[in-house]
């Protein structure tokens, strides 16, 4: 009798190169911007002003989260925004100050 083995279970989703959280990121964009061009073309804009405005938007906004993902990675993000919820008081930037606290103990 033999198990199947399940290659890949544990890995992150991904697809083009965007990884996990920015994958809804992009659904959400993209979602919104359809969404924006029904709501100007019902209002009555003209045609051509509201998909140059929407693919101007979404192309935009798809640069700018490709590059978040490029730049901060699968956790990048989070990380970033956790740190920034801190007290400014509370922020070691600089790992050196608790090593130093570590060798002075010993």
């Amino acid at each position: 009798m033999g198990y199947r083995v399940y290659k890949g279970v544990d890995q992150d989703m991904e697809f083009k190169g965007l990884k996990s959280q920015y994958l809804v990121y992009m659904g959400v964009v993209l979602g919104g911007d359809l969404l924006l061009f029904l709501i100007l073309y019902s209002v009555g804009f003209p045609l051509v002003l509201s998909l140059i405005v929407c693919v101007g938007s979404g192309f935009y906004l798809s640069v700018w989260i490709a590059g978040l993902n490029k730049r901060l990675g699968k956790d990048g993000l989070m990380k970033k925004q956790s740190f920034s919820r801190l007290p400014y008081s509370i922020r070691i930037r600089n790992r050196g100050f608790v090593k130093s606290l570590r060798a002075k103990q010993r």
